[in-house]
């Protein structure tokens, strides 16, 4: 018999990839994942976003979890497995920059915000 914590987190995958499948614009993601986590009723102490590029998610979900730790990992810069994704958000190294300030703008007075400069690496299988 499953345990009612994993009932609710099979619930919380099955929503959330119908809502995102249903979701055009990536944007509008978070909401998704503030919904379910809403409906769980459990605290958020910590929370990851990778793939930042210009924090609009990052404020959202800042405004909506104060007190939650908040891991912001991004490269921000052109590489080659960046250009050869589907559909790159941009090609420039100016915008790359331009967007990590903005991000770092938002956040610098926030003590509960870590904004990581990394580059994804492959795992080992």
């Amino acid at each position: 018999m499953e345990t009612k914590n994993h009932m609710d987190l099979t619930w919380l995958k099955n929503f959330i990839l119908k809502e995102i499948i249903l979701t055009q614009h990536s944007e509008c993601r978070w909401s998704v994942l503030a919904s379910a986590l809403d409906s769980l009723q459990q605290p958020v102490h910590s929370i990851a976003e990778i793939g930042v590029y210009q924090g609009v998610c990052s404020q959202f979900l800042r405004l909506y979890f104060p007190s939650a730790n908040l891991y912001l990992i991004d490269p921000w810069e052109i590489n080659t497995s960046y250009q050869s994704s589907d559909g790159p958000v941009t090609t420039t190294t100016s915008d790359m920059d331009g967007a990590f300030n903005q991000v770092k703008s938002y956040f610098q007075n926030d003590p509960y915000t870590h904004i990581l400069k990394k580059l994804q690496k492959k795992l080992l299988s």
